[in-house]
């Protein structure tokens, strides 16, 4: 596609060749899912910035949502991705604790005040403060995040990677690896029995992690015939069927925590029956959102009262839960299971994304893609 026929970007300049480009993004530029490579230039770097060559990106279902604009009318193009594993090249004036050529990685997070009530308690993610003009709470949209060979951020939200880690399946933990670690640690505790409902993307990284953590991990799935062995080799001691009422009503009341990875349920007598699994006292974690114009379930008020169920949700972590989450997975070797495609091959990962076929995350090498052309 001609760049002449692309639209500009408020933020990055749009310019004709890869050669004039400071970086090259893997652009959506409808709701259709269309991409396209999108050269562009950044702005001037901030004091409390950095900028970073893209090393690995991977992809989640979250970035289907913004690309459909299913969560919020976009502007296109938009560049995605929360999934970030980077090794710096240049730092703003400001910036002292990291150094070029250090390896780091960006989740969804991209600022936060540091002077409220929950950046004071180590809980940025949830962050009171408003951001200055021209910042934002969140990496992607309307800033170029992930699906590009380069990355410009503020480094308060950059990850030292662990050298252990293998960069090429670490992405998939700062976004499905933190969203499991922050409520296991929150609500778990030594031997709690823990049910995970949903081992795809998302739930088998709780899988991983409740088993290394010392809980007791039985693995809610729609296959436990055909997936039980494998998720047995994840760490699960228990495989039930998630949607079989009879099975779900015989482990009612059974549960320490339940984490809820499904997307949604359009069964209300369902979703209640897995609430019902936890003890009186339990904790029902919601971790999934439901996609555009998808009811919410009726909720069994009375048995979450009468029973004091924590019903809680829960959005990925701070960076210091981030932190302690990549120590804990280099020191227990726990990955996420991943699929790598190569930057040209972005239209499938993008499709199994979507459709939820991927097993069970999806990766794009960016680095071999930039190298090739020379955008360093």
């Amino acid at each position: 596609m001609e760049t002449a026929s692309l639209p500009q970007h408020k933020i990055y300049k749009l310019v004709g060749t890869f050669k004039e480009a400071d970086a090259v993004a893997r652009a959506f530029i409808d709701k259709k899912l269309t991409t396209t490579d999108y050269p562009f230039k950044f702005p001037d770097l901030k004091p409390y910035e950095l900028r970073a060559k893209i090393l690995f990106t991977g992809l989640c279902h979250t970035d289907i949502h913004l690309a459909r604009s299913e969560w919020m009318e976009c502007e296109y193009p938009v560049v995605p991705g929360h999934e970030v594993i980077a090794e710096i090249t240049a730092l703003g004036t400001d910036v002292s604790s990291l150094r070029v050529g250090q390896r780091i990685g960006f989740g969804f997070e991209r600022w936060f005040c540091g002077e409220c009530v929950n950046c004071k308690k180590k809980e940025d993610n949830l962050c009171l403060g408003t951001p200055p003009e021209g910042e934002g709470l969140y990496i992607q949209y309307p800033y170029f995040a992930g699906y590009s060979t380069h990355i410009q951020a503020p480094a308060s939200v950059a990850i030292p990677i662990p050298e252990s880690l293998p960069l090429d399946r670490a992405p998939p933990l700062l976004c499905a690896g933190i969203t499991l670690w922050a409520p296991l640690v929150r609500w778990g505790f030594k031997g709690a029995k823990v049910g995970i409902i949903g081992i795809g993307g998302l739930g088998h990284m709780g899988v991983k992690f409740g088993a290394k953590l010392g809980y007791h991990i039985t693995a809610f799935t729609t296959n436990p015939t055909e997936k039980g062995e494998e998720i047995r080799r994840m760490g699960a001691e228990e495989i039930a069927h998630s949607s079989n009422l009879e099975e779900l009503a015989k482990l009612q009341g059974k549960f320490d925590v339940i984490l809820n990875t499904a997307y949604y349920s359009k069964d209300s007598k369902l979703y209640n029956a897995w609430i019902a699994l936890c003890r009186k006292g339990g904790a029902f974690v919601n971790l999934a959102l439901p996609g555009a114009g998808e009811p919410d379930p009726q909720i069994n008020i009375n048995y979450i009262v009468l029973n004091q169920i924590n019903f809680v949700g829960s959005i990925i972590g701070s960076v210091s839960s981030q932190r302690e989450m990549l120590e804990f997975a280099a020191t227990h070797n726990i990955l996420p299971d991943c699929e790598i495609f190569q930057w040209e091959d972005f239209p499938t990962a993008i499709d199994k994304c979507s459709k939820g076929t991927a097993k069970y995350r999806c990766v794009v090498d960016v680095q071999s893609f930039a190298n090739k052309h020379s955008l360093h």
